[in-house]
């Protein structure tokens, strides 16, 4: 119960309650912007000394001493060197949380740059260096998150008309039909392959996925409801990896939901960001862009935690949702505000003291 409230309340959901606080409208952004755009410059720096090398040395400058759990006696930054499938880690201990973080910024960017926030200039540093992070890091679920929140976020926000619409509806369909459907995977392939020299085609499938499915069942007959606890593929992988073989990495945030927390911890998952979206789907008409954003980031969230698990992806997700929840009820407010002083102005039977009055009375509200 203690590691569940640290973990998944104290250092993962309480950071949507900051971040609502810590903001006060869409200006607020301008500083965030800001400072995320030398984060970016200088993880990029690091990404390409990583892509160059081929290990990660901040990574090993921290966590010296430390091996990974499933390569034993190699470094946390050297994981990936000798691996046929070569990804970037840049300054994180995952390659996927690297790309994710990169695929959030891009769209908070992007709406920076669409709301006029941020210049021109500075969009296409960010731009391009979200990009590397997105394309270097090697994780095929993070280009699939990427290319559904900017779907998301173009198509809630701008007026599209129906061939584009089409094309958007074209690609999503692809994109999920390649990971999920073998035969096209593989006609896919046939044809990237031949662009890329003694190609190594491999990764997570839906095969897998579907054999992490069956063993989580297994695992948690007799559990179903409350699950086996916080923490435990971690603690069984440690003390033995064999006994949770057949769950590989439990790669899908509903199997650990449901390995751990059994029915109930995937209800109260699911409740839990249904809210949140509603609450985005509910103020878009009055509010689309900050909608927009809200909409999409939760977007990259869900397909990128349905796809491989949740890894470092919750902490940055809730700042973001906080933050644009706070500037929607900002937003709220000013327009309620405006419709109050256009309903007083045309109300000619009033004075000006009364018209102060009621003015104040609205600000106060």
């Amino acid at each position: 119960i203690a590691e569940t409230i640290k973990s998944e309340l104290l250092f993962k959901y309480f950071a949507l309650a900051y971040a609502f606080w810590a903001v006060k409208n869409e200006k607020s952004l301008k500083p965030v912007l800001q400072v995320s755009l030398y984060c970016l410059i200088v993880l990029t720096v690091f990404g390409a000394l990583n892509y160059i090398q081929k290990n990660a040395i901040f990574v090993n400058a921290l966590t010296e001493g430390k091996t990974s759990m499933v390569m034993e006696d190699v470094s946390l930054g050297d994981v990936y060197m000798d691996s046929d499938r070569f990804r970037v880690k840049s300054m994180f201990k995952s390659a996927f949380d690297y790309g994710y973080i990169c695929a959030a910024l891009l769209i908070l960017h992007l709406h920076g740059w669409y709301r006029g926030l941020e210049g021109k200039i500075a969009f296409a540093i960010a731009f391009a260096c979200c990009s590397f992070g997105i394309l270097i890091c090697g994780c095929r679920i993070v280009w699939v998150s990427a290319i559904f929140s900017i779907a998301c976020y173009s198509m809630w926000v701008f007026q599209m008309n129906r061939n584009v619409m089409y094309g958007i509806i074209a690609v999503i369909l692809l994109i999920v039909s390649y990971n999920t459907i073998p035969a096209v995977e593989e006609k896919v392939n046939q044809v990237t392959d031949a662009f890329v020299e003694n190609s190594k085609t491999g990764g997570s499938s839906i095969q897998m996925r579907m054999s992490q499915y069956a063993s989580v069942l297994i695992h948690i007959e007799g559990n179903e409801w409350l699950g086996l606890g916080k923490g435990y593929w971690a603690h069984s992988y440690a003390e033995d990896n064999e006994s949770v073989s057949g769950l590989y990495g439990v790669e899908s945030v509903i199997l650990q939901k449901l390995l751990e927390q059994g029915i109930i911890g995937l209800i109260l998952w699911v409740t839990f960001y249904s809210i949140i979206f509603f609450y985005f789907g509910r103020n878009r008409t009055k509010i689309k862009a900050l909608t927009g954003l809200g909409a999409s980031t939760l977007t990259l969230y869900l397909v990128y935690s349905i796809g491989t698990g949740e890894l470092g992806s919750v902490y940055p997700t809730m700042l973001l949702l906080g933050m644009t929840m706070k500037m929607i009820e900002s937003k709220k407010r000013r327009l309620m505000l405006y419709a109050v002083l256009r309903r007083i102005m045309k109300r000619k039977n009033l004075t000006r003291r009364q018209q102060l009055a009621v003015i104040l009375k609205a600000v106060s509200r």
